[in-house]
């Protein structure tokens, strides 16, 4: 998945997020994705996406004093991918609704639920579709 933020496309695969022009796919750390997700989401949102046990946990992540676990990671790439699209084309309140929101194109889940319980695959899979929907895409 490729997401446009400006200038920079942002690109989400398996191996987690990347930058695309002139950095040759340099992965944005997991620091990096943590700050942004604070900032936009809240720490409710990021921390229950990435099973994190409180705020202070995800500061120390930010901090890079803590290192983020692989699983984590890959829900924090999730959000922090699906997030960023939607804030970019909308505002950083529509992203925090769309994820707390239960979603009829979930059958009525909250997509934070699936990135919270489901194997961050199949929750991408299952998300993508809901975020083609309200980008009217």
């Amino acid at each position: 998945m490729t997401i446009g933020v400006g200038e920079a496309p942002i690109r989400f695969s398996r191996a987690g997020v990347q930058s695309q022009p002139g950095t040759a796919g340099k992965l944005i750390p997991a620091a990096d994705q943590v700050e942004w997700c604070l900032k936009h989401l809240g720490e409710q949102i990021t921390g229950v996406a990435v099973g994190a046990a409180d705020g202070d946990e995800l500061r120390k992540w930010a901090d890079e004093i803590l290192q983020v676990g692989k699983d984590a990671e890959e829900r924090l790439s999730l959000l922090f991918a699906l997030g960023l699209r939607i804030e970019t084309r909308f505002d950083d309140e529509t992203a925090q609704r769309f994820f707390t929101s239960a979603n009829a194109f979930l059958d009525d889940e909250a997509p934070l639920e699936l990135i919270a319980t489901m194997e961050p695959d199949l929750a991408r899979a299952r998300i993508m579709g809901a975020v083609r929907v309200l980008l009217g895409r």
